[in-house]
């Protein structure tokens, strides 16, 4: 009996086929990477509205408290650390905008036909020189290389992408505890 993720039969992709793949494998994770970056710029929109509400209202929130005694010193403490998450949260978002411009994921300073980084580098007639004399093993190696690079680059943009989202939800918190506390006050 075969599992259910086992193939009864073989077929070997033709040279066209496999490059192909290679381009739809690297496409999607080109989307995975551009809908990481559209949560970066709302979640940096999210932050600045935040950060700029905490700066201008700063006064205002606090006269919702006692302006003596542990409430007073308890609703800085909730305020300051809300604002602190925003912050964090944006230097992990910031650093999710940044370009992956890696060109490899074997030698730094290798060439790829496929980084535009590389191909800006070369004039047209060396690029097309290249291009017109490279073997299917160099342009399946070169792909390859470019799907594990670009693979790399969006797991990294993912992790800090969560970081970023956990530092929200520490501001939630604090937020959260804002309201607690303003509840307990006002019995």
């Amino acid at each position: 009996m075969t599992e259910p993720n086992q193939k009864t039969t073989h077929h070997n992709p033709s040279q066209v086929e496999t490059i192909d793949m290679l381009f739809k494998v690297i496409n999607r994770f080109d989307f995975y990477t551009n809908s990481t970056n559209v949560k970066t710029s709302l979640i940096i929109a999210w932050n600045s509205f935040i950060f700029g509400t905490i700066l201008m209202k700063y006064d205002d929130i606090l006269t919702l408290f006692p302006p003596i005694g542990w409430p007073h010193y308890i609703s800085i403490f909730f305020v300051s650390l809300f604002g602190i998450f925003s912050i964090i949260s944006n230097i992990f978002a910031f650093q999710v905008a940044l370009p992956f411009l890696q060109p490899s994921s074997i030698n730094l300073s290798s060439s790829s036909m496929f980084f535009f980084g590389s191909v800006s580098k070369k004039s047209v007639e060396d690029y097309s020189v290249e291009i017109g004399g490279a073997s299917f093993e160099f342009i399946l190696s070169d792909l390859c290389d470019q799907a594990v690079t670009v693979a790399r680059g969006l797991s990294e943009k993912m992790a800090k992408l969560q970081n970023s989202i956990q530092a929200i939800y520490g501001g939630l918190i604090a937020a959260s505890g804002l309201l607690i506390l303003k509840a307990i006050v006002s019995v």
